[in-house]
């Protein structure tokens, strides 16, 4: 999904792929992503939920994003690509997601410096 190919990793998935934390929240597969926390042999690190989140916010995905945030995700870390995850949902044309991720108090990387 680093190079948005949301079709292709979607019929990969509707065919049986399995999915990590991070894939999952890129698609907006919330019951995935719900599982990964149910299980109690590897529970999620904070840090795979921030990444998760912030892979949610690239694929555009508001409902999983915010049961990341809920979840402890960090909105303002800087990640891939030195972009938050308000910037990573900015750089892939979500306005409805990045204006929510505002209202979270997310801020650009640019405003952290």
């Amino acid at each position: 999904m680093a190079f948005g190919q949301w079709t292709c990793a979607r019929r990969l998935v509707e065919r049986g792929a399995r999915t990590t934390l991070w894939q999952a929240a890129a698609l907006g597969e919330t019951d995935r992503v719900a599982a990964c926390f149910t299980s109690e042999a590897d529970p999620p690190t904070a840090e795979d939920i921030t990444n998760a989140l912030w892979c949610a916010c690239h694929g555009g995905q508001h409902q999983t994003a915010d049961y990341l945030l809920r979840r402890g995700g960090d909105l303002n870390r800087v990640g891939h690509d030195r972009l938050t995850a308000l910037d990573a949902a900015d750089r892939a044309g979500h306005p409805a997601l990045v204006a929510w991720l505002r209202e979270q108090g997310a801020r650009s990387a640019a405003e952290l410096v």
